[in-house]
């Protein structure tokens, strides 16, 4: 298994890799050290994520620091940015973002769940339809060749980013599937109806790691969950950096390992470790 780890690792993309400096807390690895990583373990790409900022700069700055793997950012629309502020979004395609995350920690749901000060940024106005800046924040994603991304919105939320990403042709991402300690409380069920909509649908170690500090799913019932969903519409990624966790690049051959374990077949990990993800990217 690990031998096959090994080799299935090699071009494979981590879509979400956080990394230091971060003002909110203590990271495992740098951008520097998370990419060198990355790239003597032959993955593909990376894609390096902060909640506060945004990393399309860093991402162009570590890409001349070596040699195989692509570097890329992104932009989470919180309230650091300005919320969902179509400026700040422009600004991150335009630096080397490749993914916008909808809200993540200033999401309405993770200020509840998280009792975070302050209200949170909803991003459904009258009739429940999305506010105007969603609508021009997905206009640049498609004018940019992006990825839209959910964050941690809440479900009703999520289903009409994805419905209007769809009808606008841009590439759209639920962010780590069936993660409940941030963002909403959900279900397959949820998760199979969003792919029926067109949506790709994540899929990170963290969620799972056995003995893992944020863990809220078994590795059998994720893999279960990744044939259910349908490995032509699934990315697996990690979602590391936390001090307590695997740094990412080796998160993501562990990852893998521990799909491998629980039955998955190599031809399934190829499809969400490394062909779904450099698609979405544009890199296939």
């Amino acid at each position: 298994m690990d031998a096959d780890a090994d080799a299935l690792v090699v071009g494979a993309i981590d879509m979400h890799c956080h990394h230091g400096p971060d003002p909110h807390r203590e990271r495992s690895v740098d951008a520097a050290e998370a990419v060198r990583e990355a790239d003597s373990l032959g993955l593909g790409a990376v894609v390096l994520k902060s909640h506060a900022y945004p990393t399309g700069p860093i991402a162009i700055l570590m890409q001349k620091t070596v040699e195989r793997v692509r570097v890329f950012g992104g932009i989470c629309c919180d309230f650091e940015v300005g919320g969902l502020n179509p400026a700040a979004v422009e600004v991150a395609l335009r630096t080397g973002a490749k993914v916008v995350w909808m809200p993540t920690f200033s999401s309405v749901i993770d200020r509840r769940k998280l009792s975070l000060p302050g209200p949170g940024i909803p991003l459904l106005g009258d009739g429940d339809r999305l506010v105007p800046e969603v609508q021009e924040i997905l206009r640049l994603v498609r004018e940019h060749d992006a990825v839209v991304a959910t964050g941690h919105i809440d479900l009703a939320e999520q289903f009409a980013v994805v419905d209007a990403a769809r009808a606008l042709g841009v590439r759209v991402l639920m962010t780590h599937a069936l993660e409940t300690l941030v963002g909403p409380d959900h279900t397959l069920a949820h998760v199979l109806e969003l792919a029926d909509r067109g949506a790709m649908i994540e899929f990170t170690y963290l969620t799972c790691i056995p003995g893992g500090f944020a863990a809220t799913e078994a590795p059998d019932t994720f893999a279960r969950a990744m044939a259910a969903v349908g490995p032509e519409r699934a990315i697996m990624s990690t979602d590391f950096g936390q001090t307590r966790s695997p740094h990412p690049a080796e998160g993501m051959r562990l990852f893998i390992a521990e799909m491998l374990r629980c039955g998955l077949p190599p031809r399934a990990i190829d499809l969400m470790a490394r062909r779904n993800p450099a698609r979405l990217l544009g890199l296939a």
